[in-house]
């Protein structure tokens, strides 16, 4: 399930809710219940490990070359 970050407009309070993605986003802050916005950019971890990821690692001996 993906989490995702908020921060509250009225007392920047940011924090985390794991949520589904059909789930629609959240509106009230736990802390002071005004109004929050998702923050977008947070909790991204893409991370690319082993080989083929590399033009120099494309066509390595006896892989097939496109």
């Amino acid at each position: 399930m993906p989490s995702y970050s908020y921060r509250c407009k009225s007392c920047k309070h940011e924090f985390t809710a794991l949520q589904r993605m059909t789930e629609d986003a959240l509106t009230d802050c736990p802390k002071c219940e005004g109004s929050v916005e998702r923050v977008i950019g947070k909790n991204v971890g893409i991370q690319f490990m082993g080989s083929g990821f590399y033009v120099n690692d494309a066509n390595e001996k006896g892989a097939p070359s496109t």
